[in-house]
């Protein structure tokens, strides 16, 4: 059985991932939703998922999941994704990996869009599978590879800072996974598909929170998640730099504000 585990924060796409879960030609899985807003609680209940309504930071939501979970396999996913109608069956058929980096495809004809798709494919294509940059990221993973990562980064966490953890969830159970467990394959097959950000705005946010989360996380084995010596990376093309620039601009300056001026929040119970 695959676990797939996301968490809800507005819900605004929460029923196209649902359904697309529903129509999956493979059916042995099982929905686990750790959600805080309580407009998607019937939708939730409609498709017969399983619900942890709580307010709590991303890595947190993951740990919860994971331990309310039965899957062999386990996919975290984010409630702005969607499965193409053979995911589950693809992975599925994997050779028992320790865990799968998937190809994602960004939904949206917007200028953001076309930056961020852009920034995906090349990272897709050249980057290194392992957590030396971080620009590629299992989704996909063996159950006991979670038990050791979850086990790994709240050893490695002060326990007040875990709640906190806004971003950067997959890049630490990554970080740590990697360290033990090298069975990692890439899954070319565009088999989920991406509600990114439509807006400069939208985007600056999300940046914002990473920001913030990398400052809470300074002082830790994770501090150097974002360093210019961990995100360098290779551009194929000379014709690419001036898009690079413009998306790493608009990110960069979000990260940069989030991290000297952002606050993150306190769980809220």
């Amino acid at each position: 059985m695959i676990s797939i585990e996301f968490s809800v924060v507005s819900g605004k796409r929460l029923h196209a991932l649902l359904e697309s879960i529903r129509q999956q030609t493979y059916q042995d899985y099982e929905i686990i939703i750790v959600n805080s807003d309580p407009g998607s609680r019937d939708t939730i209940r409609d498709f017969g998922a399983k619900e942890l309504f709580i307010r709590t930071g991303k890595l947190e939501a993951r740990k919860m999941a994971h331990e309310a979970s039965k899957g062999q396999y386990e996919l975290l996913l984010e409630e702005t994704r969607i499965l193409r109608y053979d995911a589950l069956q693809k992975l599925a058929s994997l050779s028992d990996p320790d865990m799968a980096i998937i190809n994602e495809e960004e939904i949206g004809d917007g200028l953001i869009n076309k930056l961020n798709r852009l920034d995906a494919e090349i990272s897709f294509k050249y980057a290194s599978p392992d957590p030396s940059n971080l620009y590629l990221i299992p989704r996909y993973y063996r159950r006991a590879v979670l038990d050791y990562s979850f086990k790994q980064a709240y050893a490695n966490l002060p326990e007040e800072k875990i709640p906190k953890v806004v971003a950067s969830d997959l890049e630490i159970i990554y970080t740590e996974a990697f360290k033990r467990f090298k069975g990692i394959v890439k899954v070319d097959d565009l088999l989920i598909k991406k509600y990114g950000e439509t807006t400069i705005r939208e985007s600056f946010s999300k940046y914002y929170r990473y920001g913030q989360t990398q400052k809470l996380l300074s002082g830790t084995c994770y501090g150097d998640f974002y360093s210019f010596r961990k995100r360098r990376r290779k551009i194929p093309e000379i014709r690419y730099l001036p898009m690079i620039i413009a998306i790493y601009a608009i990110r960069g300056s979000a990260f940069f504000l989030g991290y000297h001026l952002g606050n993150v929040k306190q769980k809220e119970k």
